[in-house]
């Protein structure tokens, strides 16, 4: 029988035909491969392996912290700034433990060893802040400018020491400009006698400080908007419910192929974009394209199911429907809502118990570092494409297959488990998408659309991207 005039040519197509358990256990194989090479490489080289600049965001994000939490101690907040972010001694400590693993790296492996000296150079004098001279100065001992910076370590920390005219002048070039540099040549100043240009290393320093605090400031502000208007949202929604939303209902596809499906498109697109990223990588332009990796990993799978999958069930996940909005809206701000509260509760308490992830955990180099062709294809990736495609393979395919078998808290559970292992997080990091997983899936069976769900995705992602920006870049 034809399909009505006018019908999509895949609306009459029949639910397609269970994956043979061999073709899936095959697909299962090679997918398990690719997840276990990618977990093995930062197991075996350490998590430093993925970062492009190790030295260099190591000293941005150290220092970035250090300026913050000078500014944080010396505002009216001191005793909140505390609590949840630390002391400044404690960041220096931080500061410390991150630049004695870029050195036992680079002795190790040899990783960025032309670094070597400037990596020695910041480690000692983090170490001279925190009140370890003779060990800043043991680590300063192989570089070949070590009796001078032993010299100047004494004169800027040691209170008998006397500093030769002109040092803090002299040695201005040695330092980064965020936080360290100033940090020392304002002690070297002290100690020369000059306090107009001690003064104004000070204030360098603490205009840094102040300018990223108010950044902070600003997005922990649009937060509790958020925040409120998710409350909002939803005692309105649950004053004017009238019956119980609908369920969703069971997916048009077996089981068997709602997962084939996954592991085949996600194979297939891991495959590709590795392959073409080796073979572009001569090419100028091919960061760019590295910076679109959700796309372009992402594409094969969404292909794939859209071919596999009966067009029925794209209509309800994707479909759009003007009447639905004001409810769309209403579970975004809530999933919203739920997100951020979580994030930060998971935060403070990872803070608290001292189990937070390592520093260049989620930090992404390209909206750091990266020129404007490389750092717009990044953003568009994290708040449009990896939204989209992440909500329909996770929420609008394995949740969606999960229900089949398994009650809403059980696919819902299972789901979020495998979307938060497959981010390669820490304990941290784990908790925190977990948790929005979960969320995202409970709005898929409430609402039956993924638009809310895509939305508070984007929103989330979005927040990190200006997050990193504001403070690193």
């Amino acid at each position: 029988m034809s399909s009505a005039p006018g019908a999509h040519p895949r609306s009459a197509r029949r639910a397609p035909a269970a994956f043979h358990p061999w073709v899936l256990a095959a697909a299962f194989a090679v997918w398990l491969l690719f997840t276990v090479q990618t977990s093995a490489l930062s197991v075996d080289e350490g998590p430093l392996v993925w970062l492009q600049y190790p030295e260099h965001s190591a000293a941005r994000v150290t220092d970035r912290h250090l300026a913050l939490a000078e500014a944080g101690e010396a505002s009216a907040f001191r005793p909140f700034w505390r609590l949840y972010h630390g002391s400044l001694r404690e960041h220096v400590g931080f500061a410390v433990d991150v630049h004695q693993e870029l050195l036992d790296e680079i002795e190790a492996d040899g990783l960025g060893a032309e670094w070597e000296a400037w990596v020695r150079l910041r480690l000692a004098s983090l170490l001279a802040e925190a009140g370890r001279l003779d060990e800043a100065v043991a680590v300063a001992r192989p570089t070949e400018f070590a009796p001078f910076l032993e010299s100047v370590l004494r004169a800027a920390y040691e209170a008998e020491s006397p500093a030769a005219p002109g040092l803090a002048r002299a040695t201005a070039g040695w330092w980064s400009e965020d936080w360290l540099g100033p940090r020392v040549l304002e002690r070297l100043a002290r100690a020369e006698g000059e306090t107009d240009l001690a003064d104004d290393y000070r204030a360098s320093r603490l205009e840094l400080g102040r300018r990223l605090l108010g950044y902070g400031a600003g997005l922990l502000a649009l937060e509790a908007v958020l925040v409120a208007a998710g409350v909002a949202a939803g005692l309105v929604w649950w004053r004017r419910r009238r019956n119980p939303a609908p369920r969703l209902p069971a997916p048009p596809w077996h089981p068997r192929v709602g997962i084939g499906v996954l592991l085949v498109g996600d194979t297939v697109g891991r495959a590709c974009f590795f392959w073409l990223f080796a073979l572009l990588a001569s090419e100028w332009w091919a960061e760019g394209l590295y910076a679109s990796g959700s796309l372009i990993s992402a594409l094969p799978l969404v292909v794939f199911a859209w071919w596999m999958l009966p067009a029925r069930s794209w209509r309800l996940g994707l479909g759009w429907s003007e009447r639905r909005v004001p409810l769309w809206l209403a579970a975004f701000a809530v999933a919203s809502a739920l997100d951020l509260v979580m994030t930060q509760a998971i935060g403070w308490a990872a803070f608290s118990l001292d189990w937070a992830d390592h520093w260049s955990e989620g930090l992404d180099e390209t909206l750091v570092w990266g020129p404007a062709s490389e750092l717009w294809p990044a953003v568009l990736d994290f708040v449009a494409w990896a939204p989209l495609f992440e909500e329909i393979a996770f929420r609008g395919i394995l949740y969606w297959t999960l229900r089949q078998r398994l009650p809403v808290w059980g696919a819902a559970t299972v789901s979020a488990a495998v979307f938060s292992v497959l981010h390669f997080y820490g304990l941290p990091g784990f908790l925190m998408t977990f948790w929005s997983g979960l969320v995202w899936a409970l709005v898929f069976e409430h609402v039956r659309s993924l638009w809310p769900g895509i939305a508070a995705h984007a929103l989330y992602n979005a927040l990190y991207v200006a997050s990193v920006m504001a403070l690193y870049r």
